[in-house]
């Protein structure tokens, strides 16, 4: 897929065409660095995060040329 396999995070695979991820920018490729402060390696531990009761996210994505905050909620 000439993705580096050395770099940390979770690959974004697909995104589903007009769903709120990918009207806020989230393509395939992109790396889910970390959620809410809490560094994700695999999708499992990324699934344990997102499933935590929140109000507010903070998710910290790669885009491959820069680190991108995304702040959603209140």
């Amino acid at each position: 897929a000439g993705l580096d396999p050395f770099r940390a995070g979770v690959v974004v695979s697909d995104v589903d065409r007009g769903s709120f991820a990918a009207r806020r920018g989230l393509r395939r490729g992109f790396r889910i660095l970390a959620v809410n402060g809490v560094k994700v390696k695999t999708t499992a531990e990324l699934q344990r995060e997102i499933a935590k009761r929140t109000t507010r996210w903070e998710i910290d994505v790669d885009t491959g040329d820069r680190v991108v905050p995304w702040r959603v909620g209140r």
